[in-house]
């Protein structure tokens, strides 16, 4: 896909946007790969990173490259990163 946009939705709005260059459905992986100026919004929480993955099956967001985590204007920055669909990190 080129370029991408995902909207994901709960009952009543959208909760988080994904954009990128392309991205590419795995389905030996079970996962939707995002390449190329990737930017995640959910409310106040930005990450901005040249590659992400997306897991449906758990919701889950992983981000083995350096990346740019804003949330409620306070930068983090690293270079892995697990997080909910909310932007809600794991661990980084």
């Amino acid at each position: 896909m080129t370029p991408v946009r995902i909207e994901l939705h709960d009952e009543r709005a959208t909760v988080t946007t994904i954009s990128a260059d392309s991205g590419k459905i795995r389905l030996t992986k079970r996962d939707i790969l995002f390449m190329g100026n990737v930017r995640l919004v959910s409310g106040d929480k930005v990450l901005l990173t040249d590659q992400a993955r997306l897991i449906p099956e758990k919701g889950e967001i992983g981000c083995d490259h350096p990346f740019t985590l804003t949330i409620s204007g306070q930068k983090k920055t690293g270079s892995h990163l697990f997080a909910d669909v909310f932007l809600n990190p794991f661990f980084s």
